[in-house]
């Protein structure tokens, strides 16, 4: 490229306007995206090109992940037999309007010849059988499609817990963005996660959820490992919480109560969302996915009790009265109650104790600031709680309460 010619010279070109209207060169035509960038805000660009059939695409995503623009299968502005330079432009007389960080170079390399080898017999095994997903796994989707949006068994629209077993490969290089939320509303917004009622997005080891309008770290995570998240909705009031924890039942994760992400108010959490964010390809999957209305109950295998009074004072104290459930069966065996401690945010320690229906929890820890959840369960006692270990039987659930901030 001569110093005259950067224009017309250059193969992979986006223009962007000084009020931040982005446009792109497909071959020798400018198209405007329709997209406006936010002038000082910070964007990912992630291209794909393909020199060999002189094309690109380009996807491009805010700094909380959210894509803004993608598109693919554009032509080059000029052939090239290879792309070795980035070049930054003011089509104007005024300075350093715009700069670049962070540039990572992927490439994909020709096989040689040695690797092109026809295979011995000795090498022609049977190729080992890949992972078997769940038969009820929902897979990650790259992009923001219809496909992506996967129902729940159950609608909830007034409260109600989700819980599934998420497994993520935390050696991707794009984040993913995980979400509960209303499948309609969702796919009526051309940024699907500004519909998002719950928000998580996992960034190679790092756990995120999105808190009171904000992405904040919650905690981490590592590949292949099955993690538990049970999320508490509130439709009514359009909040959320959630306590994750590890295949051994320790707890990796608490967010307490927050508001929904989504821009206009969520009749109902019905579907579940896993996005490969920027061309990702396959980073996570979820299964044994289970949804708690507030009308469950009636045998012991199902929610029969819950928290009709809470109180959480200075100094760590809870008191909490234990009730059933309009229509539930009071449940046979003896109740075994775990108080889930938080300090700050991140995971403290558990209490556990036995208790009956009407009657109330008073348990307290000084170092505390807070209470991720209340659960109830059967069939063990307390001294299978306290410490978890990942090898017991932990019980059947009976009840979960997360209290209010």
């Amino acid at each position: 490229m001569t110093t005259n010619s950067y224009f017309t010279n250059s193969s992979v070109m986006l223009l962007i306007n000084a009020d931040g209207a982005l446009s792109y060169r497909d071959g020798s035509s400018t198209v405007s995206s329709g997209v406006n960038l936010t002038v000082g805000e910070e964007y990912d660009f992630t291209y794909e090109i393909d020199v060999t059939s002189a094309t690109w695409g380009v996807t491009i995503a805010d700094a909380d992940g959210n894509v803004v623009f993608t598109i693919s299968d554009l032509a080059f502005r000029t052939t090239a037999d290879v792309l070795d330079s980035i070049v930054l432009v003011n089509n104007n007389s005024v300075d350093k309007t715009a700069y670049v960080r962070d540039i990572v170079v992927t490439v994909e390399e020709e096989p040689t010849d040695e690797e092109t080898e026809e295979p011995t017999d000795e090498e022609t095994e049977e190729p080992t059988e890949e992972t078997t997903l769940p038969e009820d796994a929902v897979v990650s989707v790259t992009g923001q499609s219809e496909e992506a949006i996967v129902a729940l068994e159950e609608a909830i629209t007034t409260t109600g817990t989700v819980e599934f077993t998420l497994v993520v490969d935390t050696t991707q290089t794009n984040d993913t963005l995980v979400a509960l939320t209303n499948g309609e509303a969702m796919a009526s917004n051309t940024n699907y996660f500004a519909n998002a009622g719950v928000q998580f997005m996992i960034s190679g080891t790092t756990l995120k959820a999105r808190i009171d309008g904000n992405t904040e770290e919650v905690g981490t995570v590592e590949s292949g490992v099955e993690y538990t998240f049970t999320v508490s909705v509130d439709v009514e009031n359009q909040t959320w919480s959630a306590v994750v924890t590890d295949s051994e039942g320790n707890q990796v994760a608490v967010v307490e109560e927050t508001a929904f992400r989504s821009e206009s108010a969520l009749e109902s959490i019905d579907s579940i969302v896993i996005l490969d964010n920027a061309g990702g390809v396959e980073s996570a999957y979820a299964y044994a996915i289970t949804v708690t209305t507030e009308s469950t109950g009636g045998d012991d295998e199902d929610l029969s009790v819950e928290v009709t009074d809470y109180t959480y004072t200075d100094g760590g104290q809870v008191i909490a009265t234990v009730g059933l459930i309009d229509g539930a069966t009071e449940p046979t065996d003896t109740i075994v109650y775990i108080v889930s401690f938080t300090k700050d945010g991140s995971p403290l320690g558990i209490v556990a104790g036995e208790i009956a229906v009407g009657g109330t929890i008073n348990v307290s820890n000084s170092d505390s600031t807070g209470v991720a959840a209340i659960s109830f369960v059967t069939g063990i006692t307390v001294e299978d709680v306290s410490p978890v270990d990942g090898d017991s039987d932990l019980g059947t659930p009976v009840g979960v309460y997360y209290p209010a901030e």
